[in-house]
């Protein structure tokens, strides 16, 4: 995937559609394979990922303070809360592709999609999906929590596991 498709079209998109999301995002740290998308008011606890190869992921970013105030080797942990992954190939004719597991009876296999139009497959299955996951979690009064060994965005009143909890960050 070139760099112009990688990052320009969905820096377009995100400028028709910036209106539809409830939270600001914007993106940052472009590289030549990969940039970041953060969330206002949260950058220092989510981050969104997109690199070239088709990762499109979100990451929870824990303050070193929260866990041990005395471990010397990062500024914070991460740990994976989402992803919108798309890996897209192209045949020996040019044509776009993507394998994807499907499960019937308990038994999988993989299948094959042509891709007509590769910028119409990544707004419907990558970017809308982004859309709706930051406008259903990312809700005022929902919290970012992390526990021993994961994270997680709940609804604040979510009474489960409240006693495992080694931070909240409320949204």
């Amino acid at each position: 995937m070139n760099r112009s498709f990688f990052f320009k079209d969905f820096k377009y998109w995100l400028k028709i559609n910036r209106n539809r999301f409830i939270r600001n995002i914007y993106i940052r740290n472009v590289q030549k394979n990969y940039y970041n998308i953060y969330f206002q008011g949260l950058e220092k606890y989510l981050v969104a990922t997109v690199k070239r190869g088709g990762e499109f992921s979100i990451w929870a970013l824990t303050p070193l303070e929260i866990i041990d105030k005395d471990f010397p080797i990062a500024k914070c942990l991460f740990d994976w809360i989402g992803d919108f992954d798309l890996y897209i190939s192209r045949d020996h004719f040019g044509r776009f592709y993507w394998n994807y597991e499907e499960e019937k009876n308990g038994i999988y296999s993989t299948r094959t999609q042509y891709i007509d139009n590769r910028n119409k497959f990544y707004v419907e299955n990558c970017w809308e999906p982004f859309l709706k996951w930051t406008n259903e979690k990312l809700i005022s009064g929902n919290e970012i929590r992390y526990f021993q060994s994961y994270v997680k965005i709940v609804d604040s009143a979510d009474e489960k596991y409240m006693n495992h909890i080694l931070f909240k960050v409320i949204i």
